[in-house]
């Protein structure tokens, strides 16, 4: 009797596990069951502890991670509300609907993290990454603004906001930003690619086509880049140069639509090429 009353405390996970060893035992289960096991040991723990700040909302992240962000946004959309002054437990809802494709909701609570906590980097990080998502360029740059402000060594930061300005037509603005991460790390590939384009943009080919050059041999099969060099032999008549940049672009980058665009265009204008 004693035997088997051991096995079954074995099985039976004990209800005292609460903070990171309760998560640690969601991840495990996750690892080791399936997603299954972890949602009804998260939706029993949910129940009988549902103050466990710390160990409900890491053991949502995990649950979102393993796929079920809409679990795990239901689970923190608790937390937030029992807790609503916790800008990690509201910033990490916001990420669980932002996975979960409910970007709405999404922008709503990384604006009340950056509210909560307007010094912390990552609720603005997060909060202009859901603006782009939803094509706000404008929300975005304010957000990678003050992104830049709070953390102005990281070269991300300054990329992020010059993909912003590009978006908002602010090629000058753009380029300053791309230079200052450069400044930073100057092997950012995709940096070097904005600032090429920020040059493209305002029509100072001979200074973008050697950082456009320098990119490629970065990230040889990127299709914005190579449209960017093509756009360059065109300015200076190149045209059958051009043409074979931009099928290389579509065939190295098939989800850069825009390079069948320039195709057709350059065919209908060149029908001899």
């Amino acid at each position: 009797m004693i035997a088997k009353l051991l096995s079954r405390f074995r099985r039976d996970p004990t209800p005292t596990h609460t903070g990171r060893a309760f998560s640690d035992l969601v991840k495990q289960l996750i690892e080791d069951k399936g997603v299954r096991p972890a949602i009804k040991t998260l939706e029993a723990h949910r129940q009988a502890v549902p103050h466990d700040r710390e160990g409900l909302c890491n053991g949502a992240i995990h649950l979102s991670e393993a796929g079920r962000p809409d679990l795990a946004a239901g689970v923190l959309r608790e937390l937030a509300e029992r807790f609503p002054d916790d800008w990690l437990v509201v910033l990490n809802l916001a990420v669980a609907c932002d996975l979960a494709d409910d970007l709405e909701n999404a922008a709503e609570y990384a604006d009340r993290a950056t509210e909560l906590e307007p010094d912390e980097p990552e609720s603005w990080r997060v909060c202009g990454n859901i603006y782009r998502q939803l094509g706000d360029p404008e929300k975005t740059r304010r957000r990678f603004e003050r992104l830049c402000e709070l953390a102005p060594d990281d070269p991300g930061n300054w990329y992020d906001l010059g993909t912003s300005l590009l978006d908002l037509g602010r090629w000058e603005d753009a380029e300053r930003s791309c230079r200052r991460a450069l400044e930073i790390r100057p092997d950012h590939a995709t940096a070097m690619s904005n600032l090429g384009a920020a040059l493209v943009l305002q029509e100072r080919y001979d200074e973008a086509e050697p950082i456009i050059l320098d990119t490629l041999g970065l990230i040889p099969n990127d299709g914005v880049t190579i449209c960017n060099l093509a756009r360059i032999y065109e300015s200076r008549g190149r045209t059958a140069e051009a043409l074979e940049l931009y099928r290389r672009a579509l065939r190295d980058d098939p989800e850069y639509r825009r390079a069948q665009e320039d195709i057709d265009r350059l065919e209908a204008e060149h029908p001899d090429t």
